[in-house]
């Protein structure tokens, strides 16, 4: 029986995602959340040396937010299901679908990390301060995941929400952004709750955080780590991945969390670029340009250095071991 289940479990994965509403649709997204409930369980430790926001949490709490997020995004499914949302209405409402996400989400990991019962759910739980630099992002990333699972993956919809799609997307792709989407709005949430005074303090009463943070001087070293992580991420990392047409994105590893670099094609966010992150684009093209050059002319110097030096050098030698030679002899 094992066998066999694992055979299924093969054919899904190598199969292309449907192209319309239909009952194997269903079938798909169904899969795919129980999938995904499954590897959350415990393969939820960071295994990258990049520094993300969930770090901080304990593991049980890691997978408490994991799972509170992925019930309310299958009861959003399901709700948007009944009310047969259009792709161009689903477009327009992200931001909305968004704020129920999160505001929902929040309630109910607050729910399940107040163990105390400090906090009334009445009087309201600690306010998040929200990156809104990654808002866009993070809508963005939803919106395709929800297009994926309520339309399929017709030309339609991908001109809808991402153009550079291939003409055919497998269920393996799919499987990489709901996971890839599931990290980034933990990680989303986390920071928004690190923020936030009351968060931590929240953090702090409830034991959310990792015994390796028990004080407010950890945290306060962790926070200023985090910001000099999304410093570079944003005016280095994310240029970069522009100029070299690639994204980064975070999977569930058999071992844990890994991040990985796809090609896709993104020379149309150049414009979209601020002053200092086109700067970088630029340093990295005169990189391009010089440093091939540079370890020619490096390669050409030792050369030459060798050829100068290494005639005296071997006349030397060449008088020394005749020298020994003759006393030798």
């Amino acid at each position: 029986m094992n066998q066999q289940n694992l055979k299924v479990k093969k054919d899904i994965e190598k199969t292309c995602w449907p192209n319309t509403q239909c009952m194997q649709l269903n079938n798909h997204v169904a899969y795919l959340f129980t999938k995904t409930k499954i590897k959350i369980y415990k393969n939820l430790p960071n295994i990258t040396p990049k520094l993300i926001p969930i770090d901080i949490l304990f593991h049980t709490k890691r997978y408490q937010l994991f799972q509170v997020i992925i019930d309310e995004l299958e009861t959003i499914i399901i709700d948007t299901i009944t009310v047969q949302i259009t792709p161009t209405k689903l477009q327009q409402n992200k931001n909305l679908i968004l704020h129920d996400l999160l505001k929902k989400s929040e309630e109910n990991f607050f729910q399940k990390c107040n163990l105390l019962h400090l906090l009334d759910s009445s009087c309201g739980y600690p306010l998040l301060n929200y990156d809104n630099k990654m808002t866009d992002h993070i809508e963005n990333l939803l919106e395709i995941v929800l297009g994926f699972c309520l339309f399929g993956s017709s030309n339609k919809i991908k001109s809808i929400f991402h153009p550079d799609f291939s003409e055919k997307i497998s269920v393996l792709q799919v499987e990489v952004l709901f996971e890839n989407f599931m990290i980034e709005t933990s990680n989303y949430c986390i920071d928004a709750l690190l923020r936030s005074s009351s968060g931590i303090i929240f953090g702090f009463q409830n034991y959310i955080f990792d015994e390796k943070y028990y004080s407010i001087r950890k945290v306060e070293e962790f926070r200023n780590n985090l910001m000099w992580y999304k410093f570079t991420n944003r005016y280095i990392d994310i240029p970069k991945n522009i100029y070299e047409n690639r994204f980064t994105i975070w999977i569930i590893g058999p071992k844990g969390i890994i991040s990985k670099k796809i090609f896709g094609h993104r020379l149309y966010e150049l414009p979209s670029l601020s002053t200092t992150q086109l700067i970088i684009t630029f340093i990295l093209e005169i990189q391009d340009f010089f440093l091939p050059k540079f370890y020619n002319l490096i390669q050409i110097l030792a050369k030459a250095i060798f050829y100068i030096i290494s005639g005296p050098i071997k006349s030397k030698i060449y008088l020394v071991w005749k020298n020994i030679s003759n006393d030798v002899s």
